[in-house]
């Protein structure tokens, strides 16, 4: 049974990739979408969750993306959440996005408008937290200017 990647609960509608299967095509999920094996293709989804063990090599587009694998390709989500195992290469297109400590990033990474003819470039930076529970969390402000 997969689980809710933003609470860890047990979610019975999540379509899962299980450890072990690859993938060889394009996949369309009208609904959440749990990969642990591995895809090389084009992922749809309204929410993509990429285990230790999963990974994608192609593009993505979804509303939410977490990614505690490796995705290798294009993406265009609202959401991203990079995990202290994730790793993420490629052109990465993006409403909002926060990238766990240890979380590996590497490629062209710009924040999403509503208009997706008005991208722009944005610098990412890591900034403090502004408490103190939890020294090794950073958060990530992308609205610089």
């Amino acid at each position: 049974m997969a689980t809710d990647g933003r609470t860890g609960h047990a979610n019975s509608e999540a379509a899962v990739i299980s450890g072990g299967i690859t993938i060889n095509g394009s996949i369309e999920c009208a609904g959440e979408l749990q990969i642990n094996g591995k895809i090389t293709g084009d992922v749809r989804a309204v929410a993509v969750f990429i285990e230790v063990s999963g990974s994608v090599t192609g593009s993505i587009v979804a509303e939410r993306v977490r990614v505690a694998g490796l995705v290798d390709g294009e993406m265009q989500v609202g959401d991203l959440a990079i995990e202290p195992n994730g790793d993420v290469r490629g052109e990465i297109h993006y409403g909002r996005i926060k990238i766990a400590a240890g979380g590996f990033i590497d490629g062209s990474f710009a924040r999403s408008t509503a208009d997706a003819a008005s991208r722009q470039e944005q610098s990412v930076k890591l900034v403090p937290a502004s408490s103190t529970d939890n020294p090794r969390r950073m958060y990530v402000d992308s609205a610089i200017g």
